[in-house]
């Protein structure tokens, strides 16, 4: 018997609701701006869809045509087993006709309905999306960062993780730019300045800016102090972790390594954070999507080409920077109305209480930050001679330094035009974004693009960095070059979620620079050949006990409640407290006298750190000789290793032509924790 077939009738949703896989795309209400030579034209693309591919069901952005070309390159990189479309032609003469309007938004709309209907580029383009949803699309990011890594793809795994001796000066002082050390609440040289130097200028004046600046800029130095010690001594690495691990054993360096990637996770959080905010605030946008955006097009193009993609992308970047800072200040001078008796009520000129604490406070935690930052010790490994190093970081001190001064008058400006009410303290990280409200809609344009392109160029290097560093400290270098670049990708998610539930990131940092404080001055005595009989045991108890001897100044500082010891440890008043009780934390203060127990905090640490390392090594050289008279040993815990020297070639000397053979001397007795 023949079956009969199912006559259920069809709903009204089912009838008359969209189909499943809906998809229409539209280009049209073609709009030309500007005059003369600088005209263009922008096509509106209103797209509305229920593919789950797409993150928005309905959406509409304008695009202009050279746009479009950018978008087409970039598919055909990444989707090498699709034929994508034709554009229409370039018109050379009469191009803002109607009817060469007209033809192009034809030739467009076809363009497009191909490329978002294929199956294969709507689950397989990382670009597609967000080219016709995500109104802050930012073609720059993805060809530069996206074409850099393509053509890096089949580079080594060496070649991934380090470029040693590759660089030059001026390079590298553009990647040290890109890459500097900020201070609180700093994210490098990233969005986070907007905030942070405005709001010193607006809390301590000028001495207060000055010193922020000089802080931030002048530690960069040391870097082209102690590189070429470090480099001579460790000719094979490229980060400080591994001399770490070769001068006092693998315990020291695994804890070094441990503060060093917390850190560089706390920078990629507090970029990420800081971008949304920006964006939000000079926009009016919700700032989530080019957080997405940026970490995924970083992550694609650092997780192919790693290093090497991370230094040229920050060359150009960093390039950007100094061009749109220039236009920037320009722009804010010419436009910005000063009120001279706000000049006086302000007293910015004068000192301050809080400027005199941070002439110390800074230029110690900066200083010692900087060495959990593998970043700044891959591009001194990358420099390609001492004097070039030399070069980069002396040029990348003097950029640094004006680029954060110009951005932190800023503060100075809103507060004396009027823009920012000095009545309201706690909005003077503000200071920057109520100037610009009173200033033309370009000027908002030139700092948007200038906030993105300082964005990625710190962010992609605390990629390159961090996984680098895990690499080599954690697995020896010896992971496929695959799963290194899966840890790129999958570090990101971490980060995002973490930046957008937007934690206290500054009372974190502040902890952070006094683990460094505590730690860098017991690491750095290793340096010195005098210091032979210094091990990986006293460099770690000196650094736990630098620590805990900010706890005990707390206790004698607050005649022995443990509380406020411990609040004082984590720094809850903040940096900024109107009194002396946060500026000892770098010094070990004993109860001898009042004007040394008032010195505070932000003194205790690199002191007392030093104090518990000699005490550490006295104890341990004892606990050696006593071991040694029990079992009949020889002792020798205090002889001088025996010099053991290692030919390298492929250094140059100051003659980048002329290769010479450098002599690296290790010791016998180097990489010993007891």
């Amino acid at each position: 018997m023949q079956s009969i077939p199912d006559a259920r009738q069809q709903s009204f949703e089912e009838l008359y609701g969209p189909p499943e896989n809906f998809l229409e795309i539209e280009v049209r209400n073609p709009m030309t701006h500007g005059v003369g030579r600088g005209m263009y034209t922008t096509y509106e693309i209103v797209m509305r869809t229920n593919i789950p591919a797409f993150k928005l069901k309905s959406s509409s952005v304008r695009r202009r045509y050279n746009e479009f070309e950018a978008f087409r390159d970039i598919l055909e990189r990444e989707s090498a087993r699709v034929t994508i479309p034709p554009l229409p032609g370039k018109v050379l003469t009469n191009r803002f006709s109607d009817d060469v309007i007209e033809h192009r938004r034809e030739g467009l709309q076809r363009f497009l309905q191909i490329v978002v209907g294929h199956p294969l580029l709507q689950t397989g383009s990382k670009v597609l999306a967000a080219f016709v949803q995500d109104p802050n699309w930012d073609r720059h990011a993805w060809v530069l960062g996206c074409f850099i890594a393509w053509r890096l793809r089949h580079q080594s795994k060496t070649e991934w993780l380090s470029s040693n001796r590759t660089q030059k000066g001026v390079p590298l002082a553009l990647n040290f730019i890109a890459s500097a050390n900020l201070g609180f609440y700093r994210t490098a040289l990233g969005s986070g300045i907007l905030f942070t130097y405005p709001q010193i200028a607006t809390i301590a004046g000028v001495q207060g800016l000055l010193v922020y600046a000089l802080s931030s800029a002048l530690p960069l130095l040391i870097f082209g102090a102690l590189g070429p010690i470090i480099r001579r001594k460790c000719p094979e690495g490229f980060v400080l972790t591994e001399w770490t691990r070769q001068r006092y054993g693998a315990v020291a360096g695994i804890f070094l390594s441990i503060c060093t990637l917390i850190t560089i996770f706390l920078y990629m959080v507090a970029e990420l954070s800081a971008l949304q905010q920006i964006v939000t605030l000079l926009t009016g946008l919700n700032g989530l999507p080019v957080v997405i955006v940026e970490a995924a097009v970083t992550t694609i193009y650092t997780s192919l080409g790693g290093f090497k993609v991370s230094f040229v992308t920050d060359n150009i970047q960093g390039a950007m920077v100094v061009g749109l800072i220039i236009l920037g200040v320009i722009a804010v001078g010419v436009e910005t109305d000063i009120q001279r008796p706000l000049i006086e009520q302000s007293g910015y000129l004068n000192s301050s209480l809080l400027g005199w604490q941070l002439l110390y406070i800074l230029p110690v935690a900066i200083l010692t930050n900087d060495f959990f930052l593998s970043g700044f010790w891959m591009r001194t490994f990358a420099s390609r001679t001492d004097r070039d190093l030399w070069i980069g970081v002396s040029l990348a001190s003097v950029g640094v330094l004006i680029i954060l001064t110009l951005v932190g008058v800023a503060g100075l400006l809103a507060a004396w035009s009027g823009a920012w009410d000095m009545s309201d303290v706690e909005s003077g990280s503000l200071a920057l974004f109520l100037l610009l409200q009173q200033l033309p809609n370009w000027v908002v344009g030139v700092v948007l693009v200038m906030t993105v392109s300082l964005s990625c160029a710190a962010f992609d290097s605390f990629q390159s960095s961090m996984v680098s560093t895990g690499s080599n400290d954690f697995f020896r270098n010896k992971l496929n070059i695959w799963i290194i670049r899966a840890c790129v990708v999958a570090i990101i998610f971490p980060v995002v979620v973490v930046a957008l539930r937007s934690p206290d990131i500054l009372q974190i940092f502040l902890i952070s620079d006094l683990v460094s404080a505590a730690v860098v001055p017991c690491l750095v005595i290793g340096l010195s050949e005098r210091f032979y009989w210094y091990r990986g045991f006293d460099f770690v108890v000196g650094g736990l006990g630098g620590i805990f001897t900010i706890f005990l100044f707390g206790l004698v500082y607050y005649d022995g409640d443990t509380r406020l010891a411990g609040r004082l440890l984590l720094l809850e008043g903040g940096l900024y407290a109107n009194d002396w009780s946060a500026f000892g934390k770098l010094l070990m203060v004993f109860p001898v006298g009042t004007l040394l127990t008032r010195l505070g905090a932000f003194v205790a640490a690199p002191f007392g750190g030093l104090l518990w390392a000699f005490g550490a090594c006295a104890l341990r050289i004892s606990t050696l000789w006593v071991w040694a008279k029990v079992k009949g040993h020889r002792f020798n815990a205090l002889d001088r290793p025996v010099p053991r020297q290692m030919t390298r070639a492929g250094a140059f000397d100051a003659d980048e032509h002329a290769p010479v053979v450098e002599h690296s001397v290790e010791t016998g007795k180097s990489g010993r924790f007891f």
